[in-house]
């Protein structure tokens, strides 16, 4: 992605060391009329940021690349390692990175489908996840994601919350990748 004179660009991007500055993701407008468009959005979706997101440069990671990682609106960089990569009969890879000088509990893993990355990022700042559809995602803190989530599991829960299927299962794939 050249972002270079792109207004709609405002984060502290993402930056791949050894390989001379270049972007991961970077925040967007673009990506947020994009992704609302398609209809695609998780119905509990809050506290999110829209990115445009390099998905080949995620493809084209190593074990043992370093990624600087941060999240839009949240103070701090953060030096992220490759530790293993595994590519799936499916098609699909994955990445483990790791943070050194952090403890285990601190990571990040990226599913990479053919049209779709799904992210779960643990930092020192909080726990985040990221969806992408192509190259546009949104990320959000996984509190504010299960800030309105309502769960009934039997009727000694006090919530109110309708259980009923308003969805055809055909309609919502249970994830995008082939």
């Amino acid at each position: 992605m050249d972002s270079a004179g792109e207004d709609s660009i405002t984060a502290e991007p993402v930056e791949v060391v050894e390989e001379g500055e270049k972007i991961l993701w970077a925040e967007s407008q673009l990506a947020k009329e994009v992704l609302h468009e398609n209809g695609r959005l998780p119905v509990d979706l809050n506290g999110e940021t829209y990115l445009e997101i390099d998905v080949e440069l995620l493809n084209s990671l190593t074990v043992g690349d370093y990624l600087d990682i941060s999240i839009p609106g949240v103070e701090g960089i953060h030096s992220a390692q490759v530790g293993a990569v595994e590519e799936h009969a499916s098609g699909n890879k994955s990445l483990q990175m790791n943070f050194p000088g952090l403890t285990r509990l601190h990571g990040a893993t990226f599913t990479l489908g053919r049209n779709a990355v799904y992210a779960q990022l643990n930092l020192p700042s909080g726990s985040y996840s990221l969806e992408a559809q192509g190259g546009y995602a949104w990320v959000a803190p996984n509190g504010a994601l299960i800030q309105n989530h309502v769960e009934k599991h039997d009727a000694d829960l006090s919530s109110d919350a309708s259980r009923e299927k308003t969805w055809k299962d055909e309609d919502v794939p249970l994830n995008d990748f082939d």
